[in-house]
């Protein structure tokens, strides 16, 4: 970090301390000029921007209000903020024209196979929050894959248009407007019993921006079955049978998240543990996968 603060100018900056406000304010105008750098054709949604600045501040938050923050407070957060980091180094390189070595272009993925007026769940900054948690390999590209505004509310068809496909995000709108979901780091089949590996984790984007990670305790990551009379019908992650992490009934138009899991460290996701749905998208996330690839879980 440079011998002066880039934070040099704010409140009681002379002290090499600055409030809380003003880095929440610098954050968010970082958010912004990233987006005029990007050249987004839309205008971000305002209480998404709050929701993506509060989740970047993270444990800073949790400081008291009275409590300016350090230099060392600061650096540290940096440390564990790669997201803004990523942001601000954008930035920087196009208002400054710099030549900074970086592999921070995965920011926003390149968005594939939804219609022109596709009205998504994820907006851009809820589209940030969740592509920067993915692998590094997965955030180039989003590719629908499916979609009940597109594809209506069937569940057998959200198979067909799943299976095979390689690793996905899943994401969902109860009717009480929390946004949640997971990502599925394998391609989805149908089984008996659950598969996936440690790179799955559950996320909120609404009310509340956050992402929970395995929990270490089982490998309880993905569940999908359908037209058996002895084990649970439905689309699900983590927990177990009955109890999982996150699930969508078979029967489409409902489902069932826990306000605890043993598969990931969570919280309630959904309005109430048993939600109606809204909307559903499941999106491809990274390269497609060669044929080969796709069926390697039937070998």
């Amino acid at each position: 970090m440079s011998a002066v603060p880039w934070w040099r100018g704010w409140r009681a900056a002379d002290s090499g301390q600055v409030e809380l406000l003003d880095l929440r304010q610098y954050v968010e105008k970082m958010i912004l000029s990233y987006l005029q750098v990007i050249k987004l054709p839309t205008k971000p949604n305002m209480d998404s921007l709050d929701r993506l600045t509060a989740a970047l501040l993270g444990e800073l938050r949790e400081k008291q209000a009275a409590n300016a923050l350090t230099q060392d407070d600061i650096e540290r957060w940096l440390m564990r903020s790669p997201l803004f980091a990523a942001v601000q180094t954008n930035v920087f390189r196009s208002a400054f024209d710099l030549d900074i070595p970086h592999d921070y272009q995965h920011i926003l993925p390149a968005v594939r196979g939804a219609p022109a007026d596709h009205a998504s769940p994820l907006g851009p900054l809820e589209q940030m929050f969740v592509n920067h948690s993915l692998p590094m390999a997965r955030r180039d590209q989003w590719r629908l894959l499916f979609s009940t505004a597109v594809h209506g509310q069937s569940f057998s068809k959200l198979v067909g248009q799943i299976t095979d496909k390689g690793p996905s995000l899943v994401v969902v709108r109860d009717t009480d407007g929390h946004v949640f979901g997971g990502f599925a780091p394998e391609s989805w089949h149908t089984s008996g019993g659950f598969y996936g590996t440690s790179e799955a984790f559950l996320f909120s984007v609404r009310p509340k921006m956050e992402v929970f990670l395995p929990s270490g305790y089982n490998e309880n990551y993905m569940y999908l079955n359908v037209n058996q009379q002895t084990l649970p019908n439905g689309l699900g992650f983590g927990g177990k049978f009955e109890y999982f992490g996150l699930f969508i009934s078979g029967d489409f138009g409902e489902g069932f998240t826990a306000p605890t899991c043993t598969t990931f460290d969570l919280r309630q996701m959904s309005g109430r543990k048993r939600f109606q749905l809204d909307a559903l998208e499941v999106w491809a996330v990274g390269p497609e996968p060669k044929k080969q690839e796709a069926v390697a879980w039937m070998q």
